[in-house]
């Protein structure tokens, strides 16, 4: 019996309705109504109590305190928020009773066990004819020669995790994500940025839909401006109060794991107890959060020393380890902050492979929209964003493409959809004013197979060949490239974006 089935159970015995502690279905739909408006408490107070309301509907509830008694009779998830105090310790002094003392700042990290999120996600009844217990294999036809990947059980990753835990037993594939760019605040004009949690077991087309409710907040980092600290040492006590607080909030994870602590015992949603193993398989960040999150220098790459022959992320853990310990020369070498890795002691993780590509702000607006255009808008002949503004204005129209009627130099917000639209027509655009060697295309598949993944790094190696030197013989037709360090509108590619590019197919 899951817990949502024991909920039901349990109301039933009691004699209660489905909808307890309400007295009907509408006055919980009103109730939800109020939570999920935004209003203030002080107006739901003011609500409750309209004549209107207390005489023509007789709510079971008189004002905002009957109201949240009710809420609060409500079942509860698993996991429930915890806060944990901290007190931060600056090198900033200032004078208290006539004695120098650090400055110091009081922050709050609010959490929930992920080890209990997990139960709530791997049991729930909605998700029972969209989810996978064990890796599979997928072939694009009969024969079995070619491999098909779409979701994350159909992949190399889960087989290599199965055969490291136990027997019968069942990996959880955790996926992390968080934006330091979406903050919420809190009381007392406290800021935090918040930490979601999904797993791998669940088909991507339910993870995707936030109606589905697949993915838990399981966490607020605290932002602070930590104003304890000078100002030399006020950016890397930032990156170590971050790593702390993921320490403190993943630390269940760190047993729960482990193939030799035997796993977790968890009631899945066919009825079937399972012994799960949570293991950090993904994070989804943008590339500053994945540089934070590695560790490593902005203009490094989150994924390898740029060398692409040292991914074993137990070369950097011992060099975090040297710097903790006053040698800084390995971390500097790599590129890498001092600082204690939050990821450091969870089992069977590399951090270096959880990173996914971040299709928006890697493909579509960085090496697309900032770097190709940029550079090929520079190429046409010196004619500058004049001449493209009016090229984009006299595309043919189409009932499937965007018309730029006003060019693109005056577009001051660009979302995803606008970036993908001018991909449509860029081709058509820069046609007659630049060489053959001009322009990459870049496909984006739900469904990958051995041959696209092939032929994905087949294309960025014709781009990498081509961008320097053009090759007017290039015999490959998914991707041709303007010679931009010929035509000396680039010095150098070393561009982390255009970098991240080559961990794609990996």
């Amino acid at each position: 019996m899951n817990r949502f089935e024991w909920f039901r159970d349990t109301k039933r015995k009691k004699g209660e309705e489905m909808w307890a502690p309400f007295k009907s279905r509408e006055e919980w739909q009103l109730a939800r109504w109020l939570m999920l408006s935004g209003i203030s408490h002080s107006d739901i107070d003011a609500f409750a109590k309209l004549p209107i309301i207390q005489n023509d509907l007789h709510p079971s509830f008189k004002d905002k305190r009957t109201f949240f008694k009710k809420i609060d009779g409500l079942p509860t998830i698993r996991g429930g928020w915890t806060c944990k105090e901290m007190e931060i310790v600056g090198d900033v002094f200032q004078v208290k009773d006539g004695e120098m003392i650090p400055k110091t700042e009081s922050i709050e990290l609010w959490m929930r066990n992920p080890v209990e999120c997990v139960k709530e996600l791997l049991e729930d009844p909605r998700f029972k004819d969209d989810i996978r217990y064990a890796p599979e294999k997928m072939f694009t036809d009969e024969t079995m020669r070619v491999r098909a990947i779409d979701e994350m059980w159909t992949g190399d990753w889960w087989w290599a995790m199965q055969k490291l835990v136990p027997k019968g037993g069942t990996i959880a594939p955790l996926i992390l994500a968080s934006d330091k760019t979406q903050l919420s605040t809190f009381s007392g004009d406290k800021q935090a940025w918040p930490v979601y949690l999904t797993l791998g077991n669940i088909a991507g087309s339910i993870r995707r839909k936030p109606s589905e409710q697949a993915s838990v907040l399981i966490g607020y980092i605290p932002v602070s401006k930590l104003e304890c600290f000078s100002a030399q040492k006020r950016s890397v006590e930032g990156y170590r109060l971050f790593h702390d607080c993921m320490r403190m909030l993943l630390e269940p994870l760190v047993d729960a794991g482990d193939p030799t602590k035997g796993g977790v015992p968890m009631l899945c949603s066919d009825g079937k107890t399972r012994v799960v193993f949570p293991i950090l398989a993904a994070y989804v960040a943008d590339f500053p959060e994945q540089c934070l999150i590695a560790g490593c220098q902005e203009r490094r790459c989150p994924k390898c020393d740029v060398s692409r022959k040292e991914l074993d992320p137990d070369k950097s853990i011992d060099a975090f380890q040297k710097a903790a310990r006053g040698d800084s020369k390995a971390s500097e070498k790599l590129g890498l902050r001092k600082i204690n890795p939050f990821w450091k002691d969870l089992p069977l993780c590399n951090i270096f492979h959880c990173f996914t590509p971040d299709i928006l702000h890697q493909l579509h607006k960085g090496v697309f929209k900032d770097h190709i255009v940029k550079w090929s808008t520079e190429s046409i002949l010196g004619k500058g964003s004049k001449e493209v503004d009016i090229r984009f204005q006299s595309m043919p129209r189409h009932n499937t493409l965007r018309h730029f009627r006003k060019g693109i130099s005056l577009v001051s917000q660009w979302t995803g959809n606008e970036y993908k639209n001018m991909e449509k027509v860029f081709l058509g655009v820069l046609a007659g004013t630049a060489t053959s060697d001009v322009v990459i295309c870049y496909a984006q598949f739900d469904l990958h197979t051995d041959d696209s993944l092939e032929k994905m790094d087949a294309a960025l190696k014709a781009f990498h060949d081509h961008k320097e030197f053009p090759n007017p013989g290039c015999g490959f037709d998914l991707a041709v490239t303007v010679a931009f360090v010929e035509s000396g509108i680039r010095e150098h590619f070393n561009i982390p974006k255009v970098h991240s590019m080559n961990h794609y197919t990996q």
